[in-house]
């Protein structure tokens, strides 16, 4: 671009300050009027496509951007906005593309590397996004951005310590941002420090009181604190800033459900399709919303964990009694168990294609559709066939099985996971055999001097029809939240289920039982900090009396 006039210029510098102070509308004007008189006005053009960017205008601001890149293949804020562009409508592959040409021009662009970086955080390409904002941080030490960034990468790979260590940079540069004082309050929450969690969000507000992201995350803090009444009160208040915020209407739908308001809590829990840490649903045939399904095949497909589909496939038979040739879409360790679940006409693994169909619908989404209550939850006595399994001698002590610890992989595994030793209190009871239903690595717990008195009773089985098998020949299932609780309830076995003090919401509050099942007992954690041993030292109270019942009813 050549020289331009100082009227234009100035008359440019005036249509950037429009912009910057929000009034999109009138600078696009603006910025349209100089193109019309330079075409080759690039600066003009470049800030074109951001207004158009932020008014949503995302097809002329893809024109824009293509007809710089069109006269300057190597122009930077070009492929720099165009990446931002391909991020924003979830264009993974093209967005990195232009990243990474605008630092091929520009190689230590720094707000390039930290929006690269941010879009390999989005894609789980955690140990790439460190690289390249660490390598931003030595060349930029002074930006809080980079430090900002670098402590997400960290925050996402559970290196808490560290993203901490990085968000206090990031504040030492600029103590007045909101921004991360409530990130720094989210990694102090994830550490279980929550009165530490719930300052830095207070600090965030008092330096920006219209920060929708720090009342929403102020809320999922009082959660844990299982402070219900408080966290909806500040997701209404992010709510009102932000109307669409998806995180905070996410959240107020698990608050809702931790209330027992299943309604409002799985009408608000549909936006978790938004969320960057969801996958987003493929292309396929239309979702069932409540029409009438008589002759219709209806493709029901798992989206979370084994225990969702377990609790969720109960809704099968009355899909059936519709008129509904139910198919079910699921994990690979679940299909031989489900494929003969009453309302199931075949059970497909997810990775394979389904088969035709004319309608689909999320599992979690059921209760929404049929309008489920506490006072309605289906086959809560339990609702899977239980396999044929080896009857043993009436005269037998109290089997009882055992799971310690869930998936490391899940978010709250830290929370809700405990360790085998925590549970040798249990292993000296008069008259109690004990089974581990443990599996995965935390199974290399139970050693060989464990093993005398918990026997290993999964070490053969192949998926969850064989696991199925071993449960109903136990009188009873310990476990932590796993998907062992979920199989256990829907088998009609009795079972009972240690809780941290903040559950996930399926559980609610304060009570100890479910009505999402009938032969479930619920142990809670009074107090975080106390650990596992108070509600372990209940269960060993309770199951002595248990097995004292038992053994005397069978002498």
């Amino acid at each position: 671009m050549g020289a331009i006039s100082d009227d234009r210029a100035e008359a440019f510098s005036r249509i950037v300050e429009l912009h910057r102070a929000g009034d999109h509308v009138t600078a696009i004007a603006g910025y349209q009027q100089l193109l019309e008189d330079d075409p080759g006005f690039h600066d003009a053009r470049l800030n074109l496509g951001a207004a158009c960017l932020a008014t949503g205008r995302h097809d002329e601001a893809e024109a824009a951007y293509k007809t710089i890149l069109a006269a300057d293949p190597k122009h930077v804020g070009a492929h720099y906005n165009f990446g931002n562009l391909c991020r924003d409508r979830g264009q993974s592959k093209q967005a990195e593309q232009h990243y990474l040409a605008a630092l091929h021009a520009e190689p230590l662009n720094i707000r390039t590397m930290v929006n690269l970086g941010q879009l390999f955080i989005d894609n789980g390409r955690l140990e790439e996004a460190r690289r390249l904002l660490a390598k931003a941080t030595r060349h930029a030490p002074g930006n809080p951005a980079v430090w900002n960034a670098l402590a997400i990468a960290h925050m996402n790979a559970d290196r808490l310590s560290a993203a901490a260590s990085c968000f206090r940079r990031a504040l030492e540069i600029n103590p007045a941002s909101a921004g991360a004082w409530t990130n720094l309050g989210s990694c102090y929450r994830m550490s279980g420090q929550l009165d530490e969690a719930v300052t830095c969000h207070s600090n965030a507000l008092a330096r920006q009181p219209e920060n929708a992201k720090a009342w929403t995350n102020l809320g999922v803090t009082q959660v844990d604190f299982n402070a219900i009444d408080t966290a909806l009160e500040s997701y209404t208040r992010a709510l009102s800033i932000n109307p669409k915020s998806t995180a905070a209407l996410f959240n107020r739908g698990i608050a809702h459900l931790l209330t027992g308001n299943l309604r409002q809590g799985f009408d608000d829990y549909r936006v978790r399709w938004q969320r960057p840490d969801i996958p987003a649903l493929p292309d396929g045939a239309p979702f069932w919303e409540g029409e009438d399904l008589k002759g219709r095949r209806l493709l029901l497909f798992s989206e979370q964990g084994f225990g969702d589909t377990l609790q969720f496939v109960r809704y099968a038979p009355l899909l059936q009694a519709r008129g509904a040739e139910v198919i079910l879409h699921c994990q690979q360790a679940l299909v031989r168990l489900l494929a003969t679940a009453p309302g199931i006409s075949a059970a497909i693994p997810r990775n394979d294609p389904p088969p035709p169909h004319d309608l689909r619908a999320a599992l979690l989404e059921l209760p929404r559709l049929m309008e489920t209550s506490l006072d309605s939850i289906p086959f809560a006595d339990g609702y899977l066939p239980r396999p044929a399994a080896v009857a043993p001698p009436a005269d037998r002590r109290l089997r009882v099985g055992i799971v310690w610890a869930g998936s490391p992989s899940h978010k709250n595994d830290s929370r809700r996971s405990c360790k085998l030793t925590e549970m040798f209190c249990l292993f000296d009871i008069p008259g109690v055999d004990l089974f581990s239903l443990q599996f995965g690595k935390a199974a290399g717990a139970l050693g060989s001097a464990e093993q005398v008195l918990v026997r290993n009773a999964v070490s053969g089985c192949t998926d969850f029809l064989d696991t199925a098998k071993v449960v109903c020949n136990l009188d009873l299932v310990i476990t932590v939240d796993t998907s062992v609780a979920h199989l256990a309830g829907a088998l009609g076995i009795r079972v009972w289920v240690m809780l941290p003090h903040a559950p996930d919401w399926r559980w609610m509050l304060e009570r100890n039982d479910s009505p999402w099942y009938r032969t479930m007992r619920l142990y809670r954690q009074a107090n975080p900090a106390e650990g596992w041993e108070p509600v372990i030292q209940q269960i060993r109270h309770d199951l002595s009396g248990l097995a004292d019942s038992h053994n005397a009813a069978v002498r």
